[in-house]
């Protein structure tokens, strides 16, 4: 057929069908363990407080709780990725895998900040947040200006396999951690996130109502699991994080969503010139730590 721009149309149609058909049916996780934002411009600057306000006895004058002078800075950045067909394909009625290389690309596109995010927890105990030490590390200060309140732990780089007893003493080192007032941040872990190699280990723990021995599990149902695939690179890290606030751990900022085009005869001449009909997807946006209050990491 002759490759001219309405004969494009149905062959467009039909990737474009396959693109959003899975796009629309994929699920992403990202949501669980991060705040969404929207961006308007070209970054987002986010006040952070390691002390949640609150009410207390009124004496004397009323107290305020001070705009963090502390903050996290996301720049949004760019995202691309591309589908190509062969015009011969095309030309033939050959177009084969095509619609199925689309609907690969919708769960991709619909996925890319699940990536982005595992990039941040995997490197997170050689990444720097906002108070200056990696966003895993073993010590987080209290308090930024007072160093005599102490340090705080949510790392462990090693000697912590995911056991029952090794799950109970994260689980309770997350409830005690104190906030820059020297108050109980109240933190409650949720969700017990593990890559498929310790599935079976996660669901002995919290997922089982009885132990081994037929004795109740007093862990069940303490915290829901989330299996990620993309974190088999690690198979003995696991992550517990707290996701039932208004604060998370990670930061996902959309500045714009995902947007497909196709190069045609009208507009991308030099595309089918070298042989080949592209589809397009770009995005922007950026992803960044949180309060690292909300997520500890182990290995063992």
């Amino acid at each position: 057929m002759d490759l001219i721009s309405s004969n494009l149309i149905p062959y467009r149609a039909t990737l474009y069908t396959s693109f959003m058909r899975v796009f629309k049916d994929t699920v992403p996780w990202h949501p669980m363990i991060a705040v969404i934002t929207t961006s308007k411009g070209r970054s987002n600057i986010y006040r952070v407080d390691a002390q949640t306000p609150g009410l207390k006895e009124w004496i004397g004058p009323r107290t305020f709780a001070a705009l963090a002078a502390r903050g996290i800075t996301l720049e949004n950045k760019p995202y691309e990725g591309g589908v190509r067909s062969r015009v011969d394909d095309i030309a033939d009625d050959e177009i084969g895998a095509y619609p199925m290389q689309a609907e690969a690309f919708g769960a991709g596109c619909r996925k890319y900040q699940d990536g982005l995010l595992v990039a941040l927890m995997r490197s997170g105990h050689t990444s720097v947040c906002y108070d200056g030490q990696y966003f895993y590390d073993t010590d987080h200060p209290v308090d930024l200006d007072d160093a005599s309140k102490g340090v705080w732990q949510n790392y462990w780089a090693s000697g912590m396999a995911l056991t029952a007893a090794n799950f109970e003493t994260v689980y309770a080192t997350m409830c005690s951690r104190i906030g820059e007032e020297g108050r109980a941040l109240d933190l409650k872990p949720t969700l017990l996130q593990v890559p498929p190699q310790l599935r079976s280990a996660a669901v002995s723990i919290v997922g089982s109502k009885s132990l081994a021995n037929g004795a109740d599990n007093p862990n069940f149902g303490i915290v829901d699991i989330m299996v990620v695939n993309e974190l088999s690179v690690d198979p003995t890290t696991w992550y517990l994080h707290g996701t039932d606030g208004p604060m998370k751990p990670f930061i996902v900022q959309n500045r714009e969503g995902v947007t497909i085009k196709f190069t045609d005869v009208e507009n991308g001449h030099v595309a089918l010139y070298e042989g080949y009909f592209d589809m397009l997807g770009n995005a922007r946006g950026a992803v960044g730590y949180g309060l690292p209050h909300f997520s500890s990491k182990a290995a063992a």
